[in-house]
């Protein structure tokens, strides 16, 4: 035991004279401490690179190592899932509709109606303005001894009657026109103010050329008075109007139910 010691003892005074040795034999040939630290590292830096480089490619059959990863443990684990669907349904859709009616109502109703009346005793007479005697009969001695008046200057005379029938006043006008051999002669124009349940007599009258002349008259022209005659009547008018109706129609909608489905979980 003590002879191990001793023995150990000395390799450590021989390890320390040679280390001793070395730096002095350094020393002594000018190689600074730095120079081989740096000389270490680069070497360090080498090795390393040619490590995670790899190893150099081989030819031939080189059989690569096998890298077989553990088999993951799979299991089915349920969870809450949503399962939706499209369901149709009815609903009630509102829509305006025109809705109309036929709705008696009172209208006043105006015309212009002529008034009553009544048109009677025409005439149309031949009159003698002037006479004067003619002899129509001589006796033995040459002498007249019967006279009789003989027209020498006549007229046509025409004229009627006009009867206001009705309840209000009116002015009736006329024109007329003789008929001669030479021809129409108008003997213009006449007008009548005539109260209800009046009446006027219309009257003209045509100087002839000669008394024995045929003449002839008629109306060429008449204008009737004319009152507003109104009265209620029921008539009836459509009334329309909007209203809200509804009808059925069928629609889509999603629903979702809450189901227990399953995923796979490995590890």
């Amino acid at each position: 035991m003590v002879k191990a010691v001793s023995e150990e003892n000395e390799s450590e005074k021989h390890d320390s004279r040679k280390a001793a040795k070395t730096e002095s034999e350094t020393k002594k040939s000018g190689i600074p401490t730095i120079a081989i630290i740096g000389g270490v590292l680069l070497v360090g830096l080498l090795l390393g690179a040619l490590f995670l480089r790899g190893p150099p490619a081989t030819t031939g059959n080189v059989v690569a190592p096998t890298y077989n990863p553990p088999t993951p443990q799979c299991r089915q684990v349920p969870y809450d899932g949503q399962d939706c669907n499209m369901v149709p349904y009815t609903d009630q859709e509102a829509y305006q509709e025109q809705q109309c009616q036929n709705v008696p109502y009172t209208d006043r109703e105006c015309e212009n109606k002529e008034l009553t009346f009544s048109f009677d005793r025409f005439y149309t007479n031949h009159k003698c303005l002037q006479t004067q005697e003619k002899c129509i009969h001589w006796n033995f001695l040459g002498m007249c001894d019967q006279y009789e008046d003989e027209c020498v200057s006549a007229a046509q005379t025409c004229s009627f009657v006009v009867r206001n029938l009705d309840a209000e006043p009116g002015t009736w006008a006329y024109e007329i026109k003789f008929t001669t051999p030479y021809g129409d002669r108008p003997a213009g124009r006449k007008s009548e103010y005539i109260y209800p349940q009046t009446e006027k007599t219309f009257y003209w009258e045509y100087q002839k050329v000669v008394p024995t002349e045929q003449v002839s008259c008629g109306i060429t022209y008449s204008d009737i008075p004319k009152k507003q005659v109104c009265r209620d009547v029921i008539k009836t008018r459509q009334d329309c109007s909007y209203v809200t109706k509804y009808r059925p129609v069928t629609k889509e909608r999603q629903e979702c139910k809450t189901v227990t489905k399953y995923r796979e979980e490995c590890s």
